[in-house]
């Protein structure tokens, strides 16, 4: 048997033929793979030197990873505190508007109240008339108006929820109105669903909208006209359509972007509240408000809610 060297890490192994004959009926080699104590030496450096670096690369992306945790938790509470500061600014401009509006509403009651009365006082006793005073009355009933309608703006979201019957909500309010709409030769049209499910909310609330809707409609039509209210079911997800119209002359575009801002009104005699406050309670009720134009009607205002809510 012969062993010979065919490189740093291997030897070959050769057995002599067995036997005497030639040539030999059997011969057999081995090659054997074998590994010197030098290589195995370098081997495990290497893998040394690559496990270091694997583990320190491991715990650099620790690091990296924390630092970008803390960096995220950090960006998101700053966020957090802007969105809060801008709800605060918001909320402050708005509350610095309605107080502007407040101002005015309750300014031009007081000023024909002291008028009158000061006109009154001037007056000589046999010229005073009881009936001179009934502008005095007036604005002080403008004044109660004005302060419920604010009352119940503050107050809205806090009323007890219950289900509710849209369509039962809807006939008391007409019902309510049958007699202003007689008088103006307004037709009462109704389209309820017969089988509109009920409404988790505020009946209070509810039917102030569409006393609100209703009762603009009303004004909107003093020569006659026809006011529809509709109720329907959608799907997908599940919601509940109010529709309330009328055949007036509908709204002008440029009082569209003010619609439904608090003291914004075109009447004289309004305070401005009844659409601010109609948005603010549907909106607390987890739906929307909106204006739609229809063929052959005024001002269409469509009232959507959810069911689940």
């Amino acid at each position: 048997m012969q062993v010979g060297e065919i490189g740093p890490s291997r030897v070959m192994i050769v057995t002599e033929p067995v036997g005497q004959q030639r040539p030999a009926r059997m011969a057999t080699w081995v090659m054997t793979r074998l590994t010197s104590p030098e290589y195995t030496a370098i081997q495990l450096t290497r893998f040394q030197a690559a496990t270091g670096l694997a583990m320190a690369g491991i715990l650099a992306a620790l690091v990296l990873t924390a630092n970008l945790g803390r960096n995220l938790r950090r960006e998101r509470r700053q966020r957090e505190q802007l969105h809060e500061e801008l709800r605060r600014a918001e909320h402050l401009a708005a509350l610095g508007k309605l107080l502007a509006g407040v101002a005015h509403e309750v300014r031009n009651p007081l000023a024909a109240i002291r008028s009158t009365a000061q006109l009154f006082q001037r007056l000589p006793p046999s010229a005073r008339d009881p009936s001179m005073l009934d502008p005095i009355l007036q604005s002080v009933d403008r004044l109660n108006a004005l302060v419920s309608r604010l009352l119940f703006f503050v107050r809205t979201g806090h009323e007890e929820r219950r289900p509710v019957d849209v369509n039962a909500i809807v006939q008391e309010t007409l019902a309510l109105l049958r007699a202003q709409a007689d008088s103006q030769h307004v037709v009462l049209q109704t389209e309820l669903a017969p089988d509109l499910p009920m409404l988790f909310g505020s009946a209070s609330a509810l039917q102030q909208v569409v006393l609100n809707l209703a009762t603009n409609a009303l004004q909107a039509m003093p020569g006659g006209g026809t006011l529809l209210c509709r109720t329907r079911r959608l799907e997908g997800p599940p919601r509940l359509e109010l529709t309330i119209a009328d055949t007036g002359p509908g709204i002008a575009a440029d009082e569209l972007p003010h619609l439904f801002e608090p003291f914004h009104t075109t009447r004289q005699e309004g305070t401005g509240l009844g659409l601010a406050l109609c948005r603010e309670i549907v909106q607390q009720h987890g739906g929307c408000i909106e204006l739609d134009h229809q063929q052959g009607w005024g001002a269409v205002f469509r009232v959507t809610l959810p069911l689940s809510c």
